[in-house]
């Protein structure tokens, strides 16, 4: 059984995570809407940020999975 602890660090790691995916949604975004070119540096930068999002969310569920 998860702790509250533990129910709490994982939200908040999800959360956090989730919030990484936001300068790639940017850059899309900005491209369907404003058909703006998509910078290679930008979407290198963009990618890596949403790469680690989704690292500290898998951290997240993790921290459930323990126990």
């Amino acid at each position: 059984m998860a702790t509250e602890k533990q129910k709490y660090i994982s939200v908040s790691l999800r959360t956090g995570g989730f919030a990484l995916f936001a300068p790639l949604g940017s850059l899309v975004f900005q491209w369907v809407v404003f058909k703006k070119d998509l910078f290679l540096g930008n979407f290198n930068a963009a990618m890596i940020i949403f790469l680690l999002g989704l690292i500290i969310m898998a951290i997240g569920y993790l921290v459930l999975k323990e126990k």
